[in-house]
C-alpha cells in the first residue's frame, strides 16, 4: 500500500542521500515511515545496517548514542569502542568522538545505516546524533533517520529531510481502490479512508482486515471496523500511554459515535481533566454537550479489544443517562440490549435526525446498525430515501447513492419512484448526465400507484432541462406533471411554480417571478424549498431584477447555509449576477473564497465552476493557464451533449478574443455559440450577440453585423430586457460611420442605466472611432476614462485597435500586396510570426490545434512565396527576399 503511494517519495529519499549523505525521514505514526524505510533498505545496493530502538530506553541517558555505537560496531569493532558512559562528557564531544573513529574505520563503500525513531531517544543521544549528522562527510557512508517531525528547535535541526505528508482524501480514495484492484465498493472506501485519516498505512491495514463482502458493501457495514493486530498495535502507538481511567473513558466513547459529557460525569467525578488531556492527544472532541472520538482508528482498536459482555454492560450503564439527554444516542444503547419490531424504524429515524442536524458521520453508523437489524434493507425504503436527500443536501454524495440503492429494492412503488428521481438528480449534480429517453422514466401502473411521486419526477427532470436549455422538453414535463397537479402536496407545488418561472424567464417573463417573490415574506423558512429559491433567483436574474435575486439567495444561504450542496449553488448564481451587473472584481473575490472553501473532491455542478474559473483566468490575461479548464469543461459538456454549457464556453472564448484584438477569431467563437443556441429567445442568456456584431464589424463584415443587430432588436421585442437596449443602441453606433458614429455613442452615454462594465465599453468604442476621425486628444481623454471605470470594477481593459494612419503621415504600415490574397484566418497567424510567436503560442492564442496553425502557415508559404519564418518577417515588414537563399518547405518549423 505505501509503495503505491510513496514512490515518489522513495526517488526523492534516494535523491537526498546521494547529494548529502545524511537524510531525515519525518510523518506522524502510520504515514509509512517504517515501511519506506524497509523499501529503502530492500533496494539499497551496498550493505545496510539497521540500528533498533524502543521509546522505553528514553530514560536511560546516553542509551540512544550507545545503541548506535553498537550498529557501527557491527562494521567495525575496534573502532567504534567508545565510552560514552561519562556523565559530564558533552553531547558535541560525544559526536566529534565518534566522527573521528569514522575516516580509520573498515567501512564498505556504500554502506547504508538506518536509525529510526530517533525522536523518541534520550535528549543527549538526540544533540549528540544531530551534531554528527550535520558534521557527516564520509563518502563511503549514507546515514537515514526518522522521526515524528522536526522543528527549528529540534536537535535534527539543520539535516534534509523529506516530510511524508498526510494525504488528501481523494489521494487516499484513489489508492483504496488501486489496493483492491476496484473491488471496493465507494462507500467503504470511503469509510476506510475515514478511519485512516490520510495515513496510507493505516488504510493498507484496514483494507488488509476488510472481508470480501464488507468491501463489496453488499449489506450493513460494521462501524467502527474491525481490526487485526497490527492495526491495533498502530493504534495504541498513535493514543500513546494510558492509565487505566484514560482507557475506560475511551472504551466508554468507543461504543458510539457520540457519548453525552454527564453520562461520563457520572461514572467519573473528574471525568473533565481527563476529557482533558485525551483532547490534547487529539482523539476526542467535544460539540457542545456530547463527546466523540475523532480518531476512528483509536476507537475501533478500544472498541473490538472488549469482549461482548464488557460492551452490554457499558452499553447498559449508559442507556439511561444518554435517554435523558439524547434521544438517539439512548436508542442506540438500547438497541444492543433491548431489540423490537420497532428498533430498527427508530434507529433510521434517529440516523436522519442526526443528519439534517449537521452530524453525518454519526447518522450514518445509526443507519447502518439499522440496516444490520433488518432481514431486508429495502423494508426501510422510505426513511432511506429522506437519508438520501438529507446526504445530497450536504453534498455526502457516495451515501446518498448507497442508501438509494437499497431504497430502489423496495415493493412500494412510491418509494422506487422518489429513489429514481433522487438517484437522477444526483447524477446531474455530479456528472450533469440526464437519461436518454424523456417519457420512459415512469410506467402506466406507476402514475396510476403513486401519481405524487411521477408528478415530482416530472418536475424533477424538467428542472434538469431546463438548466441545459432545453426548454421544450422541460415544457413537455411541465406540461406532463400539471395532469397530476391534484396530488401535489407543498413541495410539488414549489417545484412546479420553480420550473415555471425558469420557463418563462427564458422568454422574459418576470411576472410569475415577481409575484412569488413578493410573497415570500408570508412564508415560514422551512416551507421554503432550497430548489424553489434558487429557481427563483435564476428567473429574476434573467429578467434582470438582480438585487430581488441576491435577496433570494440571501434567504436560501441563511436557511440551509449547512447544506453544502445548496450554498454551492447560491454561491455560484451570486457569482454570475455579479458578472452580469459588471461587478467584475467582487466576482473575482466571491469566486477565490468559493473555491477556498470547496473540498478537493466537491462535485457540485463542476461544469458551472470550471464556466467561472475559465471567466476568471480570461478576464484577469491569463489565456494560457485557462487552457486546461477550457479543455476540461469542452470534454465534460461533449460527453453529456450539454450545449448550453458549450455555448456558454463558446460566447466566453469569443468575448475574450475581441479583448485582446484578435477579431476573426473571436467572430468564430461567437458564431459557434450562435450556432450551438439556435432557439434561445433571451438575449440575455449567453450575452454574445454584441460581441459578434463587433466583432463582424472589426473584420469589415458589415452586412452580417447588421443582420445579427436585427436578429437582436427582434429578440429584445420578444424578451424586453435594459442590457439588451442599450447593448443595442452601442451595435448600432459601431455600425454606423463618420460623426455619426460618434453622436450615437454620445446619445449611448448620456442615456445609459446600466453597469459600470456596459459604460466602460462605451468609452471605449468612442475612443477608437475618435481616433479613426484624426481626433487624438479626445479619444485619449475617453480612453483614459475607461481605463479608470475598468479599473474601479477590478477588469482588465480591452484592446483599443490602432486608427489607420493618414495619408502622408510617415507612419502607414507597408504589408506586400500579395497579402490580400490571405484569409482571415491565414492573416491573423502571419501577423503572430512577426509578432514573434511559436506555432504552439499562436494555437493557445486563437484556440485552434497545433496542426490547424501549421496547416494555415504552410498556404501562408506558399500565396507568399516564403520558405522560413524568418523570409516571413522579413516580406511583412517590406524587405526583398533574395531568390537565391528561397527554398520552398513543406512544413513550417516551429521555431
Amino acid at each position: 500500500m505505501v509503495e503505491l503511494a510513496r514512490h515518489a517519495d522513495l526517488e526523492r529519499l534516494n535523491t537526498l542521500l546521494v547529494h548529502h549523505h545524511v537524510a531525515a525521514l519525518t510523518g506522524r505514526i502510520g504515514s509509512g515511515t517504517s515501511l519506506l524505510l524497509r523499501s529503502l533498505e530492500k533496494r539499497w545496493a551496498g550493505r545496510t545496517v539497521q540500528i533498533p530502538y524502543h521509546r522505553a530506553e528514553a530514560a536511560i541517558q546516553r542509551s540512544g548514542l550507545d545503541i548506535v555505537l553498537a550498529g557501527l560496531r557491527s562494521l567495525d569493532a575496534e573502532n567504534f569502542s567508545i565510552d560514552v558512559e561519562g556523565q559530564n562528557i558533552p553531547a558535541f564531544d560525544l559526536a566529534s568522538t565518534v566522527l573521528k573513529a569514522l575516516p580509520s574505520a573498515e567501512i564498505p563503500d556504500n554502506t547504508l545505516i538506518i536509525i529510526p525513531g530517533c525522536d523518541d531517544m534520550d535528549d543527549t543521544s538526540q544533540a549528540a546524533l544531530g551534531h554528527l549528522l550535520r558534521r557527516m562527510s564520509d563518502p563511503r557512508v549514507r546515514i537515514v533517520i526518522s522521526a515524528r517531525r522536526i522543528t527549528d528547535k529540534s536537535p535534527f535541526a539543520g539535516i534534509p529531510h523529506l516530510d511524508l505528508r498526510t494525504l488528501r482524501r481523494e489521494e487516499m480514495i484513489d489508492l483504496a481502490h488501486r489496493a483492491t484492484a476496484k473491488r471496493i465498493c465507494p462507500a467503504a472506501a470511503a469509510l476506510a479512508v475515514r478511519a485512516a485519516a490520510g495515513r496510507p498505512h493505516a488504510l493498507g491495514l484496514i483494507l488488509q482486515d476488510m472481508t470480501e463482502s464488507q468491501q463489496a458493501g453488499n449489506f450493513a457495514m460494521s462501524v467502527p471496523l474491525r481490526l487485526g493486530p497490527e492495526a491495533v498495535s498502530l493504534a495504541h502507538d498513535i493514543v500513546g500511554q494510558l492509565d487505566g481511567t484514560l482507557e475506560y473513558i475511551l472504551k466508554m466513547l468507543s461504543l458510539a459515535p457520540l457519548t453525552c459529557f454527564s453520562a461520563l460525569q457520572r461514572e467519573i467525578p473528574d471525568a473533565a481533566l481527563h476529557v482533558a488531556e485525551l483532547e490534547s492527544r487529539g482523539v476526542v472532541e467535544r460539540r457542545g454537550s456530547l463527546l466523540m472520538m475523532t480518531d476512528e482508528l483509536v476507537r475501533s482498536a478500544m472498541h473490538w479489544s472488549m469482549s461482548g459482555s464488557t460492551r452490554n454492560a457499558l452499553h447498559q450503564k449508559l442507556i439511561n443517562s444518554c435517554s435523558e439527554h439524547h434521544v438517539e444516542m439512548g436508542n442506540w444503547h438500547r438497541s444492543f440490549l433491548e431489540l423490537d419490531e420497532q428498533t430498527a424504524a427508530a434507529l433510521a429515524a434517529n440516523a436522519l435526525s442526526l443528519v439534517r442536524g449537521g452530524l453525518v458521520d454519526a447518522g450514518i453508523e445509526l443507519i447502518e446498525r439499522s440496516i444490520s437489524l433488518c432481514a431486508e434493507a429495502s423494508a426501510l425504503g422510505e426513511r432511506l430515501t429522506d437519508l438520501a436527500e438529507a446526504l445530497i443536501d450536504r453534498g455526502e454524495f457516495v451515501f446518498a447513492a448507497r442508501y438509494l440503492q437499497f431504497a430502489r429494492e423496495s415493493t412500494e412503488c412510491p418509494v422506487t419512484v422518489r429513489a429514481r428521481g433522487l438517484e437522477i438528480q444526483l447524477e446531474y449534480l455530479q456528472s450533469q448526465t440526464l437519461p436518454n429517453r424523456l417519457l420512459n422514466n415512469w410506467t402506466r401502473g406507476e402514475r396510476s400507484a403513486a401519481p405524487r411521486e411521477v408528478a415530482r419526477l416530472q418536475l424533477i427532470l424538467g428542472h434538469l432541462h431546463c438548466d441545459r436549455r432545453e426548454v421544450a422538453e422541460a415544457r413537455q414535463l411541465l406540461k406532463e406533471a400539471e395532469a397530476l397537479k391534484e396530488h401535489f402536496s407543498l413541495d410539488e407545488k414549489q417545484l412546479h411554480d420553480g420550473l415555471r418561472m425558469s420557463i418563462d424567464a427564458v422568454r422574459g417573463d418576470d411576472q410569475l417571478a415577481l409575484a412569488r417573490f413578493n410573497e415570500l415574506s408570508a412564508l415560514e423558512s422551512d416551507e421554503l424549498s432550497p430548489q424553489y429559491l434558487l429557481n427563483m433567483a435564476s428567473a429574476l436574474m434573467l429578467t434582470e431584477h438582480y438585487e430581488s435575486a441576491r435577496a433570494c439567495l440571501d434567504v436560501l444561504m441563511h436557511t440551509r447555509s449547512d447544506n453544502a450542496t445548496w450554498a454551492v449553488q447560491a454561491m455560484y448564481l451570486k457569482i454570475e449576477i455579479a458578472i452580469r451587473v459588471g461587478q467584475i472584481g467582487h466576482a473575482m473575490v466571491l469566486l477565490d473564497s468559493l473555491t477556498d472553501g470547496l473540498h478537493p473532491e466537491h462535485g457540485v455542478r463542476r461544469d458551472r465552476l470550471l464556466l467561472m474559473q475559465c471567466w476568471q483566468l480570461l478576464m484577469s490575461g491569463r489565456a494560457s493557464d485557462a487552457e486546461e479548464k477550457e479543455a476540461e469543461l469542452a470534454a465534460y459538456a461533449n460527453k453529456t451533449g450539454n450545449g448550453a454549457m458549450l455555448a456558454a464556453l463558446s460566447a466566453l472564448q469569443g468575448s475574450y478574443l475581441l479583448r485582446v484584438g484578435l477579431h476573426a477569431e473571436a467572430a468564430r467563437h461567437l458564431q459557434r455559440c450562435d450556432e450551438r443556441c439556435p432557439g434561445e429567445l433571451n438575449p440575455n442568456q449567453y450575452r454574445h450577440e454584441p460581441d459578434l456584431i463587433e466583432a463582424l464589424i472589426r473584420c469589415n463584415r458589415r452586412e452580417h453585423a447588421a443582420l445579427v443587430l436585427q436578429r437582436l432588436r427582434t429578440r429584445a421585442t420578444r424578451a424586453p430586457s435594459d442590457w439588451a437596449q442599450s447593448a443595442i443602441k452601442r451595435c448600432e453606433a459601431l455600425l454606423a460611420t463618420g460623426q455619426q458614429s460618434v453622436e450615437l455613442l454620445q446619445d449611448a452615454l448620456r442615456d445609459h442605466r446600466g453597469s459600470v462594465y456596459t459604460q466602460a465599453l462605451l468609452h471605449t468604442a468612442l475612443a477608437d472611432r475618435l481616433a479613426t476621425l484624426g481626433l487624438a486628444s479626445r479619444s485619449r481623454d475617453h480612453t483614459l476614462i475607461a481605463a479608470s471605470l475598468f479599473r474601479e470594477i477590478g477588469a482588465k481593459q480591452p484592446v483599443i485597435p490602432e486608427p489607420p494612419s493618414r495619408p502622408g503621415s510617415g507612419a502607414s504600415r507597408s504589408f506586400p500586396p500579395e497579402l490580400s490574397n490571405l484569409s482571415d484566418e491565414e492573416r491573423l497567424v502571419a501577423e503572430l510570426v512577426k509578432a514573434g510567436l511559436k506555432n504552439r503560442e499562436i494555437a493557445a492564442r486563437i484556440y485552434v490545434s497545433l496542426r490547424t496553425v501549421e496547416l494555415r502557415l504552410t498556404s501562408v508559404y506558399r500565396k507568399l512565396g516564403v520558405s522560413s519564418r524568418t523570409e516571413l518577417v522579413a516580406r511583412l515588414a517590406g524587405t526583398p527576399v533574395r531568390e537565391d537563399v528561397k527554398s520552398p518547405s513543406p512544413h513550417p518549423s516551429n521555431s
